[in-house]
C-alpha cells in the first residue's frame, strides 16, 4: 500500500465513526462539513498488496475546535503504522465546538490531558517555511 492510501483510509475512518455515533445524521441533515487542519502518520513495516489488515480508530483529544483522531493500522495483531489527523467540524463555514457535537449524542465531555502527540502536532503547525528554512 503507497502512503497516500493509508490517508484515504484514515479519512475514511473519521467518516465511519461519524455514521455508527449517529453523527452522520446530523451531518447529512444539518450538511456539516470536516475541515482537515494537519494529518501524519508513522509507519513500523510495510503493507504488502493484498495483505488483510484492519482500522483502529479513536478520538484521543478535543479542544474547543478541533478533534484529534489516532488511527492504528494493524495486521495479523501487529502494528503497522500509527496515523494522526486533526480536524474540525463546521456549519455555514463556522466551526461546531466538540461539546456540540458530543451533545448532538447525547454525551457530555469530560476534561483530559493532552497528550504528547497533541502537542507535537500544535509545535509542528507553527513551522513557518519562508522564516525557518531561509
Amino acid at each position: 500500500m503507497n502512503n497516500a492510501r493509508y490517508f484515504t483510509f484514515m479519512e475514511a475512518c473519521e467518516f465511519d465513526s461519524a455514521i455508527r455515533t449517529g453523527l452522520g445524521a446530523c451531518v447529512i441533515k444539518k450538511r456539516w462539513r470536516a475541515t482537515m487542519r494537519s494529518q501524519f502518520i508513522l509507519f513500523r513495516r510495510p503493507l504488502k498488496c493484498f495483505q488483510k489488515f484492519s482500522v483502529k480508530s479513536q478520538i484521543i483529544y478535543w479542544d474547543k475546535k478541533w478533534l484529534y483522531y489516532e488511527h492504528l493500522f494493524l495486521s495479523k495483531n501487529e502494528l503497522t503504522a500509527r496515523g494522526y489527523i486533526k480536524v474540525a467540524w463546521l456549519e455555514k463555514g463556522k466551526v461546531i465546538p466538540p461539546e456540540q457535537l458530543a451533545l448532538q449524542l447525547g454525551l457530555t465531555l469530560v476534561p483530559q490531558e493532552k497528550p504528547d502527540i497533541v502537542l507535537q502536532m500544535e509545535q509542528a503547525e507553527t513551522f513557518d517555511p519562508n522564516k525557518d528554512l531561509a
